[in-house]
């Protein structure tokens, strides 16, 4: 089964955000994502992939170097936080790992706002048996 991990950092207005998003095929032919983030503030969040797998924090625009939301399923269900972490997993089959790898998971202040992104991470495959990802 392929795998594929993405360690989450704010930056800009939220440098306390980190978490950990974990991909995996599954045998269904489904998707499975789990997605762990702390450090948000109680709110509801936009999550997508970006085309790009930059995570630049530029002080003037946060992550641009990222690009536009990826086409090919990026969106992903908000995050709605509680007590600071939201904690999610679900499946999809919008997805397709190898198309994915290499690109940006992106969290957004506001569920609607294109341009408050505030934390960022580039999504690596997991390769079996090793303790790292490529």
């Amino acid at each position: 089964m392929k795998q594929a991990v993405s360690y989450i950092f704010g930056a800009g207005t939220a440098p306390k955000v980190t978490g950990i998003v974990r991909i995996q095929d599954t045998l269904d032919g489904f998707i499975r994502v789990d997605i762990d983030i702390k450090g948000l503030e109680n709110n509801v969040y936009g999550f997508h992939i970006h085309e790009k797998g930059a995570c630049v924090d530029n002080v003037e625009k946060p992550f641009a170097a990222s690009g536009e939301i990826y086409t090919s399923g990026g969106t992903m269900p908000p995050l709605v936080p509680s007590r600071g972490r939201a904690r999610m997993t679900f499946y999809t089959r919008d997805l397709n790992i190898d198309d994915i790898i290499g690109r940006s998971l992106i969290i957004r202040k506001d569920n609607s706002d294109h341009d408050s992104r505030i934390a960022c991470g580039i999504i690596r495959k997991v390769i079996s048996g090793k303790k790292s990802y490529s």
